[in-house]
């Protein structure tokens, strides 16, 4: 069987494709951004196609009756690389209607998995999921959906595009200026004086890296001391894969990059490494035995970060709404903005495309509203002399 490698154009660049016919009808595979994937690989992607269908393979489930927990390791197979997120949402869906077989999901089954994600609360505070969650639940069943229709494993209509979806509203970035910044630390140094209940001083040390490199949360909580060179010429933090005791996966293959840490922070590092045992930057050893026990890893593994970084923010008298972790990343990536190329800024980020830094990562913040202030009063005093 023949395998046709093409150049499809899509909204935010070209891709290479795989096309075959079979069965009357044509196939496609994308293989990834031309930017990205070399023709080479291309080619031996091709190849390795043409191997597939001449023996068979593609067709191997195609026909068999597979449960929805069925599809999602079928998933998993193809693209050699565990998707802990549609796995999660597929669980809440068998809760919902049961572990279904795949050719037997109607649209009212859609209707009640749909119902139950929306009075769904998330397991730590108890509060009813954002919209943006759920938007996020139906588009990872929508996809999972469609990519079964593609292998043939289930016919018919995607039940989950009976009723729109919609889009979520975007989030305004909550950008830190260097004095709540600056008033953080205080707050966190005061704890570590007084001794209070939390670990204050890992989260002097945690905040710091986390403006200065804008590493993703699990990133930081999952770095270990050989990924982080502080003794060569130009201190960095490396994001990659790693196995061992806990095991990480990063995001995606664009997120495996070395980051530049800033010289001011290197001396709090080592001496952080010298009062902290262990292989994890931010995991105690005991912490990592409990976890390494458990049959599946939580998401986050250290708990009440959410809640402790309010309450720093509380007592330092940032005004709200407070910034969450991950507005620890957009305040790194919008300062950087600032300084550096927008190309060097979404590699630094772990980005695959720059409309995603662009549209998601950077906004206005209080420094710039003051400089543009500043210029249009000069303006007027210019224009009045």
């Amino acid at each position: 069987m023949r395998v046709w490698l093409k150049k499809r154009k899509r909204k935010h660049g070209e891709y290479w494709a795989l096309r075959w016919r079979a069965g009357g009808h044509m196939h496609y595979e994308s293989l990834g951004r031309v930017s990205l994937v070399t023709k080479a690989e291309a080619k031996d992607a091709r190849r390795a196609k043409e191997a597939e269908l001449r023996h068979g393979a593609v067709a191997t489930y195609a026909g068999k009756r597979l449960r929805l927990s069925q599809l999602v390791e079928a998933r998993d197979q193809s693209r050699d690389r565990p998707s802990e997120g549609m796995a999660h949402v597929v669980g809440l869906a068998t809760q919902a209607v049961g572990d279904l077989h795949v050719d037997a999901l109607t649209p009212q089954h859609a209707v009640a998995i749909r119902a139950a994600l929306r009075e769904r609360r998330a397991p730590q505070t108890g509060e009813p999921i954002s919209d943006a969650t759920f938007i996020k639940y139906l588009r990872s069943l929508r996809t999972l959906w469609n990519w079964a229709k593609r292998q043939r494993y289930v016919a018919g209509d995607n039940p989950f595009t009976a009723e729109k979806i919609g889009s979520p509203r975007p989030k305004e970035p909550r950008i830190l200026t260097p004095d709540e910044q600056a008033a953080m630390e205080t707050v966190i140094q005061r704890r570590t004086m007084r001794q209070q209940r939390g670990p204050w001083a890992w989260w002097l040390t945690f905040l710091r890296l986390a403006l200065a490199t804008g590493l993703r949360r699990n990133e930081l909580l999952y770095l270990r001391w050989r990924d982080v060179d502080l003794d060569g010429d130009q201190p960095l933090a490396r994001v990659r894969d790693h196995d061992g005791p806990l095991p990480f996966r990063v995001k995606a293959r664009h997120s495996t990059r070395s980051v530049p840490i800033d010289p001011a922070i290197v001396a709090m590092l080592r001496d952080h490494r010298r009062e902290w045992s262990g292989d994890y930057v931010f995991l105690t050893p005991s912490r990592v035995r409990d976890l390494a026990q458990r049959d599946e890893l939580p998401s986050c593994p250290v708990l009440n970060l959410r809640r402790q970084i309010r309450s720093i923010q509380r007592d330092a008298g940032v005004a709200e709404p407070w910034a969450g972790l991950h507005d620890l990343r957009k305040t790194c990536l919008t300062r950087w903005a600032a300084r550096e190329p927008m190309h060097v800024v979404r590699q630094l980020a772990g980005h695959s495309s720059i409309t995603t830094t662009a549209e998601h990562y950077l906004a206005v913040g209080a420094d710039d509203m003051d400089r543009i202030r500043k210029a249009t009063v000069q303006g007027r005093k210019v224009k009045s002399a």
